[in-house]
This record gives C-alpha cells, sequence and structure tokens, in this order.
C-alpha cells in the first residue's frame, strides 16, 4: 500500500475487510525503561554540570555532575548517571553511581543497577539485591523537629553532662 492508502503500481488493490490493520513498530516513540517525571530538570546523557543544582521539582540525572544537588522533591540518578555530589531530597533514587553523600527527609533507595559510594542519611533506606552500597547508612526520624524542643534538650544535655564531673567548669562571658 502507498503512503496515503493508495496502491503501488503493480500491487493487488485491497479489499475492505474487516480485520484491522497492523501499525509498525517503528513509527512509535522508543519505550523508555523508567518515565520521567514530569516537569522535571533533566540532565541528559551527554550532558555534564560543575557546580550546585538547586530544583522546587523533581531532578533527573543521566549525565555527570560533580558538586551538590538539592531537590524539594525527588532526585534520580538515572543508569547513565555519574555523580560526584552531595545530594539532598525528600526522594533519593540511585539506578546511576553516586560517590558522596546522600540525605533523604523521605526515601533513599538504590536498585539492583544502582552503586553508593558515601554516606546515606534517611528514614527509610532501601538497597535492592545486586546493588552496591559502601559506606555508612543512618536512619533518622521522619518527624519534623521542633526547634524550640530541640533547643531545650541541648541545653538540658549540655548542664546534665557537667553534673558530678571533676573538670573544671567553663565560666561564660
Amino acid at each position: 500500500m502507498g503512503l496515503f492508502g493508495g496502491n503501488k503500481p503493480g500491487e493487488q488493490p485491497t479489499t475492505g475487510s474487516s480485520k484491522p490493520q497492523s501499525t509498525t513498530r517503528a513509527a512509535l516513540p522508543p519505550k523508555q525503561s523508567e518515565p520521567t517525571p514530569t516537569g522535571a530538570t533533566v540532565i541528559g546523557t551527554e550532558a555534564s554540570l560543575s557546580g550546585e543544582l538547586s530544583s522546587d521539582a523533581d531532578i533527573v540525572v543521566e549525565g555527570r555532575v560533580e558538586g551538590k544537588l538539592r531537590s524539594v522533591k525527588q532526585l534520580i540518578i538515572g543508569t547513565k548517571g555519574h555523580v560526584k555530589a552531595d545530594l539532598h531530597a525528600k526522594i533519593v533514587s540511585v539506578r546511576g553511581t553516586v560517590e558522596g553523600n546522600c540525605e533523604a527527609t523521605g526515601k533513599v533507595e538504590i536498585t539492583s543497577t544502582g552503586a553508593v559510594f558515601g554516606n546515606i542519611t534517611a528514614p527509610s533506606i532501601s538497597v535492592a539485591e545486586g546493588a552496591t552500597f559502601r559506606g555508612a547508612s543512618k536512619m533518622t526520624s521522619n518527624k519534623p523537629r521542633d526547634a524550640s524542643a530541640n533547643r531545650a534538650t541541648k541545653g538540658s544535655q549540655g548542664s546534665s553532662s557537667s553534673v558530678g564531673s571533676s573538670a573544671p567548669q567553663r565560666s561564660s562571658r
């Protein structure tokens, strides 16, 4: 069949059959393994960034980054991503390689293709079978901290630690 439904020279005319015409797969866009979040900041496979990037949206890294990355939402290091940076986000998902510390207010996950060489701090940490993790992990509370209660706790800890101590007390000015 020709481009616009007409027959090519020497081709038999088509009859109005009830069978649906098949579509070719070549016309469809290639399927991605993981969809990119809508509105995300994307650092593509051919891109490199040196410095600090902060975003109120998701960040997806498929290229190279050195420095610091911070997202209010999700930070995804794709399978082709290589990051030498400290990461901070609500959710950090590592599918590529990270050389640096990961801190999340929600969750850090390392998939089976991911590698983290650094420390992780988050209330939830997930390391899939086959993933690489070399560093220390610290589970934190996902409850927001009350700054005034935190100061009161620090103040009481400081005074109680000096009680019964044989070390000389420092005077405040």
